[in-house]
């Protein structure tokens, strides 16, 4: 017969061995791969990976805070909701999830945006196809 403290000792080994178990959350894609300065906001990412389940999300990144997450159940994805300030700088902006078994870390390029000016007209009426032009 076993005594208490085998068995004390056996369920300390059986608990440390679940508890390694538990896989740690991963990122392997993010949807729009970068978003820029100046832009639309806010933002809707879309995080692609495992063990996203009950995640909670931060960010130190002047400009940009997270407005709303959303998790879906099966701990594939995760919807975020970025704002972007008007003010914010182009650089990487480091989105960090964590849960109880870890962390992990999905990188936004946020891009400056290009000036337009002289650089699109737009549709002028020569871009227009009429009847008058075949004869």
């Amino acid at each position: 017969m076993l005594n208490f403290k085998q068995i004390f000792v056996s369920f300390i080994v059986v608990l440390a061995l679940s508890l390694s178990v538990v896989a740690r959350p991963s990122i392997t894609k993010i949807e729009t791969p970068n978003w820029w300065t100046g832009f639309v906001s806010p933002v809707m990412v879309l995080l692609h990976g495992e063990n996203l389940n009950d995640a909670k999300f931060s960010l130190s990144y002047p400009g940009v805070k997270i407005e709303k997450t959303r998790l879906q159940p099966d701990g594939k994805y995760a919807f975020v909701w970025l704002s972007i300030a008007k003010k914010a700088k182009p650089d990487t902006v480091n989105l960090t999830l964590t849960t109880a078994a870890g962390t992990a870390t999905a990188a936004l390029p946020l891009m400056g945006r290009q000036s337009t000016a002289g650089s699109f007209q737009g549709v002028t009426r020569d871009d227009a196809f009429t009847s008058s032009r075949l004869c």
